[in-house]
C-alpha cells in the first residue's frame, strides 16, 4: 500500500484511517512544488498541497514500485479548487507506462480522483503527467497504490487498465 502526498513537506499519518501518506521526494526526479491554498476545511490534508511540474519537458514522470502479475488499484488525486485548475485548464493528460502498458488517461478538471485496476509483468509503473500545452503546467496532489489479492481480477491480463466507470453505494449510513 503506497500512498503519496505530491508536493507534501513530510510524511503524515491519517488519523481516521491509520494510512501514511508519505512525500513524493523518492518517486520524482525534478519539479517544483505550490502549496494550495485550502478553501475548506474538509479538505483532507494529502489535498492540500500541489505538485506542479512547471519545467520545459513534455513529460514528468513518477516512478512507482509494483508487484509484478498481480492487480494494482491506482488513484490518483487532484483538487479541482486549486488555483491551477481555476486557470481555465481544460483537462490533465497523464500516461500509465510499464515493461508491457501504455496508456493514455485525459481528466476533465472538475473530477477530483481517477482510479484504474492494472497489472503488468514488470516491476515498476510509471506515472506520468503530460504537457499538452505550453500554456498550462499539469499538476497532481496525490497518488495511491494499492496491492490487490491475485485472483480478484482474473479477466484482466498483464499488460491491461480497467477504468472506474460508476461507484455505488449501496449500504452504508455514513460517511466514509
Amino acid at each position: 500500500f503506497l500512498s503519496i502526498d505530491c508536493g507534501g513537506i513530510s510524511n503524515l499519518t491519517d488519523p481516521a484511517t491509520g494510512i501514511t501518506w508519505v512525500t513524493d521526494d523518492n518517486y520524482i526526479d525534478n519539479s517544483s512544488s505550490s502549496i494550495v491554498p485550502v478553501y475548506s476545511s474538509t479538505l483532507p490534508f494529502y489535498m492540500q498541497n500541489v505538485r506542479v511540474f512547471a519545467n520545459p519537458h513534455n513529460k514528468s514522470c513518477y516512478k512507482l514500485p509494483v508487484i509484478p502479475n498481480v492487480p494494482h488499484l491506482l488513484r490518483i488525486g487532484f483538487d479541482p479548487g486549486t488555483a491551477y485548475a481555476l486557470q481555465q485548464i481544460p483537462h490533465l493528460d497523464f500516461s500509465v507506462e510499464a515493461v508491457d502498458m501504455v496508456f493514455s488517461i485525459k481528466v476533465a478538471v472538475n473530477k477530483s480522483m481517477e482510479e484504474r485496476i492494472l497489472i503488468t509483468s514488470g516491476k515498476v509503473v510509471y506515472l506520468c503527467l503530460i504537457r499538452y500545452s505550453k500554456a498550462y503546467d499539469p499538476y497532481i496532489s496525490a497518488i495511491e497504490l494499492v496491492t490487490l489479492e491475485k485472483g480478484m481480477y482474473d479477466d484482466v491480463n498483464a499488460g491491461q487498465i480497467l477504468q472506474l466507470i460508476t461507484r455505488y453505494d449501496v449500504g452504508t449510513t455514513s460517511e466514509l
